[in-house]
């Protein structure tokens, strides 16, 4: 399968999330998916263009506890900006408006090393 932009933004669309985790002033971008072959397909193209990410497995609890699900995380900043502007001009769901409002706020507040996450305890799922 080849693989592009359009392709990782509509299973973004569909599978994918963006939040701020308590204590954490960066956003995490997570895909998820029973199999995980479509994620590694998309892993490789992520780190063809330049972007880390990581695939692991959990058992949730509850509805689907009998399964495990696969997550494809992207957690550092430069990493996570980067992902959401080349997929934003595809995204077709309110994503689209979240992942624009992320890449403002990066621009507005850039990184700020040595200062502490006070303030930042806010868990946000988009």
């Amino acid at each position: 399968m080849k693989m592009s932009w359009q392709y990782v933004a509509g299973f973004f669309d569909g599978e994918g999330c963006v939040w701020w985790s308590a204590g954490r002033p960066t956003p995490q971008c997570c895909m998820s998916q029973v199999l995980p072959n479509v994620l590694q397909d998309i892993r490789v193209f992520l780190a063809d263009q330049g972007i880390r990410s990581t695939i692991r497995w959990h058992k949730p609890r509850g509805f689907n506890a009998g399964k495990g699900i696969h997550d494809l995380d992207i957690q550092c900043r430069g990493n996570v900006i980067k992902f959401l502007e080349r997929i934003s001009p595809y995204l077709r769901t309110k994503k689209k408006v979240y992942a624009q409002d992320v890449i403002r706020y990066h621009k507005i507040y850039p990184a700020m090393r040595g200062v502490g996450s006070r303030g930042w305890q806010i868990k946000k799922y988009f």
